[in-house]
Order: structure tokens, then C-alpha cells, then sequence
């Protein structure tokens, strides 16, 4: 039995590891996505099932880290864009109000 089920774990990260020379990029973002809410449920199961404590820790941190890769990405996009995405929201401000 201890055989068969490090065979599967075996199988399970070979496909894991292929996963990005198989998929296109939008799969791959997805999985990677499918892979962390994943490990997200299995520790608060752990945490909040077997040991019975609440955590607070686990909402603070993904909260805070979706914080800083949303301004981290805020930022990117205006130094590949020059600026350019606000001044044509800027645009559509002045076309929407001259109607």
C-alpha cells in the first residue's frame, strides 16, 4: 500500500511539473490559481478542523498580498504604457461630458 501511494504522489508532481510545456499561458495562470486557493483550503482545514482554532492569519495575509500584487501591477502597466491607459480614460472623460 505504502508503495502504490508514493507511485501516485510520483505521478501526481511529474504531472504537475509538465503542466507549463502543456498548457497555454491562460491555463497555466489558472492552475497556478486552482493550486494556491487549494493549499488555502487545506491548511484552514486543517487549522479550523482537526485543532479547532480560528484564523484570522490566513484571510490577513491572502488580502495582503492581493494588495500588493495589485499595485505592483498598477505600477507595471503604467511604465509599459507610458502613461498612455490614464490619458485615454482621460479622453473618454472629455468625450462623455461634451455630449
Amino acid at each position: 500500500m505504502r508503495a502504490a501511494q508514493a507511485l501516485g504522489f510520483t505521478a501526481v508532481v511529474a504531472c504537475l511539473a509538465l503542466l507549463p510545456s502543456v498548457l497555454p499561458s491562460y491555463g497555466l495562470v489558472l492552475a497556478t490559481r486552482i493550486l494556491i486557493f487549494a493549499i488555502l483550503a487545506m491548511s484552514l482545514d486543517l487549522l479550523v478542523g482537526y485543532t479547532g482554532l480560528s484564523s484570522l492569519g490566513h484571510a490577513a495575509f491572502l488580502g495582503y498580498t492581493n494588495l500588493v500584487l495589485s499595485l505592483h501591477r498598477s505600477e507595471e502597466c503604467e511604465c509599459h504604457h507610458g502613461g498612455q491607459a490614464h490619458e485615454a480614460h482621460d479622453h473618454m472623460k472629455t468625450v462623455q461630458t461634451d455630449q
